[in-house]
């Protein structure tokens, strides 16, 4: 497994490989942080709040705080992924009323993900 993560001050960045055979268990969990996942390579399934998205490499998701959400990947082939954690403060100074945000947040739990 390879795996590497940078913290910064607003934000983590967390870049996970699992080789052929290999297998993480999720759990169901949520974040404090918006979490930012990019499918890199592999077979899965990224479940959000009762809604499923069988993923494709090149596919992205976002989860606002305390949307619960797991994957479920295949141990048949190679899984990888980026996960970038972020405060949504960090957009704080560049849009102080939440432009760019009002669609991520003014949306019904696990959709359009």
């Amino acid at each position: 497994m390879y795996y590497n993560r940078n913290r910064f001050v607003d934000f983590s960045i967390r870049h996970d490989r699992q080789e052929l055979g290999e297998q993480t268990i999720f759990k169901m969990h949520t974040h404090t942080t918006a979490e930012l996942f990019y499918f890199v390579a592999g077979k899965a399934v990224y479940h959000i709040e009762g809604s499923s998205y069988e993923l494709q490499p090149g596919d992205i998701l976002l989860m606002r705080p305390s949307e619960a959400h797991y994957v479920e990947q295949s141990p048949d082939v190679p899984y990888e992924r980026i996960c970038l954690n972020f405060e949504t403060t960090i957009f704080s100074a560049l849009d102080p009323d939440n432009t760019l945000l009002r669609p991520y947040y003014d949306r019904e739990s696990g959709k359009r993900n």
